[in-house]
């Protein structure tokens, strides 16, 4: 498995600048999501507000996979608005977005 992880790192390193940037960020935030204790907590934070967020008008800067707009959006929020700069990210929050169903999909945009 170790070779297979060298030759992964070398591809990165042949890739375009900006290209390169996205990736690494998108690598870096991965461990965010895999941080199951902090997502929980994030999470939880959100649901002991709900009161606030139910019918509120939400932003999430750097939303990154879009789990908390999501959250947001599933306890009642107007609108959640989920911004991100990274390209990758981007896309993969919208991917997440459009599998919602309808009623809460409609409530995240971009």
């Amino acid at each position: 498995m170790v070779s297979g992880f060298i030759v992964s790192m070398d591809m990165l390193n042949k890739l375009p600048r900006r290209r390169f940037e996205e990736i690494d960020e998108l690598l870096a935030f991965v461990s965010i999501y895999d941080d199951h204790g902090r997502m929980r907590a994030l999470k939880s934070l959100l649901r002991a507000n709900a009161r606030l967020i139910r019918g509120a008008l939400c932003v999430e800067g750097g939303c990154g996979l879009g789990a908390l707009s999501i959250e947001m959006a599933e306890l009642g929020a107007r609108k959640v608005y989920a911004v991100e700069q990274n390209l990758l990210l981007a896309k993969l929050a919208q991917k997440r977005v459009s599998e919602l169903p309808n009623d809460v999909a409609r409530r995240i945009g971009r």
